[in-house]
Parts: structure tokens; sequence; C-alpha cells
């Protein structure tokens, strides 16, 4: 599918808002600013070198920002799970077993990121088939429409009953998608943070605590 077929509001659509609750720990961003990631030169001169800069904690205030689960897996993407999360309850999604509501366009995807499915083939005659989150293409591909359809970064939700899976897939899958979005991040010049949903009450500030402790090493 061309580039121009999405747009800013089946993006945000697709991905989420960003939720207000939740602590956040800055862990990188890339080099660009949002300005400078819409803006090109029109002269057919070679632009100057770009100057990096690390956005500080008030980077937010005016920007766009989406929430970003990268939750989905598959059976055969290679993930530490390696089985079918959040499309289904554990088993190739199929008429009657799925946990999501609307079938997303994956055209954009390459092959080797998409898994075929219980579903009849599409109307074109392909088979139906779903993305992974664990894929480094797909989490680049979604920067990469950030960096397109101006939209400023990405808050990568965690949850503390990863955190705390210490020693088991669950939480080794989340910090390789973590370290991927970070990276996407950077090579697209987006914001990236960490938003933490802990449960409420007092027992919520160990949980946060334990998971700023758990971050992989940048």
């Amino acid at each position: 599918m061309a580039e121009h077929s999405h747009n800013r509001r089946s993006f945000l659509r697709g991905t989420g808002a960003l939720g207000a609750a939740g602590a956040a720990a800055w862990a990188g961003i890339g080099g660009r600013t949002p300005a400078a990631a819409r803006t090109g030169s029109s002269s057919g001169a070679r632009p100057a070198p770009e100057q990096v800069r690390t956005y500080a904690a008030d980077a937010v205030k005016g920007k766009v920002y989406v929430g970003y689960q990268g939750w989905f897996a598959a059976t055969g993407d290679g993930s530490p799970i390696n089985t079918w999360t959040h499309w289904s309850k554990g088993s190739t999604p199929s008429p009657g077993n799925q946990t999501f509501e609307l079938y997303p366009d994956v055209s954009a995807y390459p092959a080797g990121s998409l898994f075929r499915t219980g579903y009849a083939p599409l109307g074109n005659g392909k088979p139906a088939t779903l993305f992974s989150s664990y894929s480094t293409a797909v989490i680049d591909q979604h920067f990469h429409w950030m960096r397109q359809y101006g939209i400023d970064g990405a808050a990568l939700q965690r949850f503390g009953s990863d955190i705390v899976a210490v020693g088991r897939p669950r939480l080794e899958q989340r910090n390789d998608i973590q370290s991927k979005a970070r990276d996407a991040a950077q090579k697209y010049g987006r914001g990236f943070y960490i938003e933490y949903w802990t449960p409420t009450g007092p027992a919520s500030r160990p949980t946060s605590i334990c998971a700023w402790r758990a971050l992989p090493p940048r």
C-alpha cells in the first residue's frame, strides 16, 4: 500500500492515545527535532549536518505522543513466548477465537513479519495474516510512520506484572521490545519514554521501583 494512503487519524486510531496515568522514565531519544523531521531542502543543495538533540522532561508539552504497547505475538515469530498473544487466547486466531475488534492493514509489513491465521482468505485472494510486535521490521515501520505523519514520539507502556516476572519469557519479551522501540525512536528522531502501569494504592510504589531497576541497560 502506498504511504499516502495512511493518515494521521488512522495512525492514532491504530496505536491508541497516550494515557495520562502512570509513572514515566526517560529512556532515550533520536537525533532530529520534530520540526526538522517534517521539513526538507527544496534547493537541491546538500543539507548541513543535523544537530543531535536530547529531549528534556518538558519536551512532551505541545507535542503529539502516542501510547505504544507492542504486545502482539504469534507462534513462530522467534520471540521468547512464541505463542499467539493479544490476537487470541493463546491459539491461532480464527472465527470466534479473537481478542481484537478491527482487522489491521498489514500490507506495509514484510512477509517474514506476518503469520497465517485460521480466517478465510482476504478479498484479494491472499491469506489472512497478522503481524507480531516482536518483529524489528514491524516496530521500525511504526516509528517510520510517526516521522512521516508528524507524530513526535511514543510512550511505551509497561506493566508491573511483566516487570516482576523475573526469569520468565514474558519479561524477556517485553525487554526486547523496549530495546527495539528505543532504537527505532532514535533512528527516526522520535521521542521515547517508558510509561508504567501499576495498581493504585500503597502497593504501586514498590512495583514502580522494581520496574525501574529491571530496565535493560542502554
